[in-house]
Protein backbone atom coordinates (compact mmCIF):
# COMPACT_ATOMS: atom_id res chain seq x y z
CA UNK A 1 0.00 0.00 0.00
CA UNK A 2 1.34 3.42 -1.02
CA UNK A 3 -0.47 5.81 0.92
CA UNK A 4 -3.91 5.81 2.54
CA UNK A 5 -6.30 9.09 2.82
CA UNK A 6 -7.57 10.73 6.18
CA UNK A 7 -10.27 13.11 7.67
CA UNK A 8 -9.37 15.34 10.57
CA UNK A 9 -12.60 16.03 12.64
CA UNK A 10 -13.79 17.43 15.56
CA UNK A 11 -15.20 15.13 18.18
CA UNK A 12 -16.01 16.16 21.40
CA UNK A 13 -13.46 19.00 21.49
CA UNK A 14 -10.90 16.75 20.12
CA UNK A 15 -9.43 16.46 16.75
CA UNK A 16 -9.69 12.67 15.58
CA UNK A 17 -7.89 11.47 12.74
CA UNK A 18 -9.98 8.83 10.63
CA UNK A 19 -7.61 6.85 7.63
CA UNK A 20 -9.17 4.98 5.05
CA UNK A 21 -8.19 2.71 1.89
CA UNK A 22 -7.56 5.76 -1.42
CA UNK A 23 -9.82 3.98 -3.25
CA UNK A 24 -12.41 5.81 -1.23
CA UNK A 25 -13.74 9.50 -1.00
CA UNK A 26 -12.76 12.01 1.45
CA UNK A 27 -16.33 13.00 0.68
CA UNK A 28 -17.84 9.28 1.20
CA UNK A 29 -16.21 9.23 4.38
CA UNK A 30 -16.78 12.71 5.71
CA UNK A 31 -20.28 11.71 4.91
CA UNK A 32 -22.00 11.52 8.50
CA UNK A 33 -19.16 14.13 10.31
CA UNK A 34 -19.20 17.52 10.97
CA UNK A 35 -16.91 19.19 11.99
CA UNK A 36 -13.76 18.22 9.13
CA UNK A 37 -10.65 20.24 10.03
CA UNK A 38 -8.64 18.72 7.31
CA UNK A 39 -8.00 16.01 4.46
CA UNK A 40 -5.25 14.75 3.06
CA UNK A 41 -3.19 11.63 1.76
CA UNK A 42 -0.87 9.70 4.40
CA UNK A 43 2.35 7.52 4.09
CA UNK A 44 3.93 5.78 6.68
CA UNK A 45 8.07 4.80 6.65
CA UNK A 46 9.20 2.25 9.13
CA UNK A 47 12.73 2.49 9.97
CA UNK A 48 15.87 0.55 13.18
CA UNK A 49 17.32 3.16 15.14
CA UNK A 50 20.83 2.39 15.98
CA UNK A 51 19.20 1.39 19.67
CA UNK A 52 17.74 -1.40 17.40
CA UNK A 53 14.10 -0.44 18.18
CA UNK A 54 12.05 0.26 15.59
CA UNK A 55 10.98 3.56 14.61
CA UNK A 56 7.89 4.97 12.41
CA UNK A 57 7.07 8.30 10.99
CA UNK A 58 4.05 9.49 9.41
CA UNK A 59 4.17 11.96 6.65
CA UNK A 60 0.89 14.23 5.20
CA UNK A 61 0.26 16.01 2.32
CA UNK A 62 -2.29 17.17 -0.43
CA UNK A 63 -5.92 18.09 -0.12
CA UNK A 64 -8.92 16.41 -1.15
CA UNK A 65 -10.73 17.83 -4.32
CA UNK A 66 -14.58 15.95 -3.71
CA UNK A 67 -14.95 17.04 0.08
CA UNK A 68 -17.20 20.04 1.10
CA UNK A 69 -16.79 20.83 4.24
CA UNK A 70 -16.91 23.43 7.12
CA UNK A 71 -13.35 25.29 6.56
CA UNK A 72 -11.49 25.72 10.30
CA UNK A 73 -12.65 29.18 12.20
CA UNK A 74 -11.41 32.13 10.75
CA UNK A 75 -10.64 30.52 7.63
CA UNK A 76 -13.13 30.07 4.47
CA UNK A 77 -13.36 27.32 1.67
CA UNK A 78 -12.30 30.27 -0.97
CA UNK A 79 -8.41 29.21 1.16
CA UNK A 80 -8.65 26.15 0.33
CA UNK A 81 -8.66 26.90 -3.73
CA UNK A 82 -9.93 23.77 -5.77
CA UNK A 83 -9.91 21.42 -2.65
CA UNK A 84 -9.91 21.18 1.41
CA UNK A 85 -6.06 20.75 2.47
CA UNK A 86 -4.37 19.04 4.72
CA UNK A 87 -2.19 20.16 7.42
CA UNK A 88 0.95 18.27 7.03
CA UNK A 89 3.45 18.94 10.11
CA UNK A 90 0.06 19.28 12.10
CA UNK A 91 -1.96 16.35 10.82
CA UNK A 92 1.17 14.17 10.86
CA UNK A 93 1.67 14.51 14.50
CA UNK A 94 -1.26 13.65 15.47
CA UNK A 95 -1.91 10.63 13.17
CA UNK A 96 1.53 9.29 15.20
CA UNK A 97 0.28 10.46 18.48
CA UNK A 98 -3.12 8.31 17.81
CA UNK A 99 -1.59 5.54 16.07
CA UNK A 100 1.12 4.94 19.34
CA UNK A 101 -1.33 5.56 22.09
CA UNK A 102 -2.91 1.87 23.90
CA UNK A 103 -6.35 1.70 22.70
CA UNK A 104 -9.00 0.09 25.41
CA UNK A 105 -11.32 -2.43 23.60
Amino acid sequence: MDHLKYIVVLSRGLECPILFPALLDHADVAGGFHGVISAGFASFRESEEADGEARFSVSCWGKSTTLEANPRPGRTLADFGDGFSSRPDEDAALIKRELERPHRY
